[in-house]
C-alpha cells in the first residue's frame, strides 16, 4: 500500500480516469513535465563547452551577454557574483528555475491527487523542500551549494510524472497488457 490505501483503490481510481477519458490530460500531463526538464537541461550541453566545471559562481549566469556598438569594450557581461548583489543575483536565478518547473507540478498535483492522494503529498511536500534547500543554499554559498535541493526536487517532480504516465499506460493498454508495469 501506498500512503494506506489499497491496491485495489488504486485500480478503481485509475478505472474512474479511464470512465471519463482523462488517460489523456494524465499522459499530456507527463509529457509537458518531461518535456520542460528536458529544456531545462539541455542548456548544460553547451554550459560546458563555455564555462569550465570549476568555474564557481560563474556557472550561475543564464545569459553571457557582449556590448556592441562602436566603442564597445571585447569582454563579456556576466552576474555579479560577489557579496549582496551575487546572493541576491543567484536567489532570484533560483526563483526562476522554481517557477520553469512549477506550471506542470501543479497540474501534475490536481491530476494525481485524484488517483494516488497520499503519495502525490509527498512529492510536492518534497519539491517544496527541495527549492527551498535549492534557493537557500545557492544564495547563500553559491555554485554547488545547491546540488541537494535540486536533487529533492527533481526527483519529486519526476515520481509525480511517472504517476501520471503509469496511469495513462495502464488505461492506454490495459492492467494486463504485456510489457507494460502491473503491479505498483
Amino acid at each position: 500500500t501506498l500512503g494506506g490505501a489499497s491496491k485495489a483503490k488504486y485500480e478503481a481510481r485509475i478505472a474512474a480516469v479511464a470512465a471519463q477519458e482523462l488517460e489523456w490530460g494524465y499522459a499530456a500531463a507527463a509529457l509537458v513535465g518531461f518535456t520542460a526538464r528536458f529544456l531545462n537541461m539541455y542548456p548544460m550541453v553547451y554550459k560546458g563547452l563555455v564555462m569550465k566545471s570549476d568555474s564557481g559562481n560563474l556557472r550561475s549566469n543564464m545569459f553571457i551577454y557582449k556590448a556592441i556598438g562602436p566603442g564597445a569594450a571585447p569582454n563579456h557581461v556576466v552576474y555579479d557574483d560577489e557579496g549582496d548583489v551575487g546572493k541576491y543575483n543567484r536567489a532570484n536565478r533560483s526563483l526562476h528555475h522554481m517557477v520553469e518547473n512549477s506550471a506542470v507540478l501543479l497540474v501534475g498535483i490536481a491530476l494525481g491527487a485524484q488517483v494516488f492522494p497520499f503519495p502525490t503529498f509527498v512529492c510536492a511536500a518534497c519539491w517544496a523542500l527541495g527549492r527551498v534547500l535549492h534557493q537557500v543554499a545557492y544564495s547563500a554559498s553559491g555554485y554547488g551549494a545547491h546540488g541537494i535541493g535540486f536533487l529533492v526536487a527533481f526527483v519529486a517532480s519526476s515520481a509525480l510524472e511517472g504517476m501520471l504516465a503509469m496511469v495513462a499506460l495502464k488505461v492506454f493498454f490495459g492492467t494486463n497488457a504485456e510489457g507494460v508495469v502491473q503491479d505498483f
